[in-house]
């Protein structure tokens, strides 16, 4: 993947957006981990291919 630059204008055009998004993406995580606690230690195996006994269930 080839890096992308922004300038200083450019990032902080992303800022506002970033306020919403992430404290929604740290939410999801949280219930995701919450109801489904086998995504943790999925999560954590993630560099070496994942695994889950509820598979994707928490997709569905």
């Amino acid at each position: 993947m080839k890096n992308k630059y922004f300038s200083v204008e450019e990032a902080n055009s992303f800022i506002p957006k970033l306020l919403i998004d992430i404290p929604r993406i740290q939410s999801l995580m949280k219930s995701l981990v919450c109801e489904y606690p086998d995504v943790r230690k999925a999560r954590e195996k993630a560099q070496f291919n994942g695994g889950s006994l509820q598979g994707a269930d928490y997709i569905n």
